[in-house]
């Protein structure tokens, strides 16, 4: 019985490490997910800026547009394009 002590307590620990890691993973994936999804809203603020240069409507290429972007999508182009508006007039 002695002996079965630290084979109990190491299960226990891995046991622990295992449940932190997996709840860890998470997280992980979701800002990596943000990350690329700001990567292609700057990407589409850079060709709206060019395509839009030629009709007048652009908008500051910067890493909050491209998080706004990211996390909006479509409906955070109009936003964006609604606010520069606003604080135009």
């Amino acid at each position: 019985m002695e002996h079965a002590l630290p084979y109990a307590v190491a299960a226990a620990v891995l046991i622990v490490l295992i449940t932190c890691a997996r709840s860890s993973v998470r997280p992980l994936k979701k800002l990596v997910s943000l990350g690329l999804s700001s990567c292609l809203g700057l990407a589409g603020l850079i060709a709206a800026n060019h395509f839009g240069a030629y009709i007048g409507v652009t908008l500051g290429v910067n890493l909050l547009n491209a998080a706004a972007l990211a996390v909006l999508g479509a409906p955070g182009f109009g936003l964006l394009l609604m606010l520069k508006w606003l604080y135009s007039i």
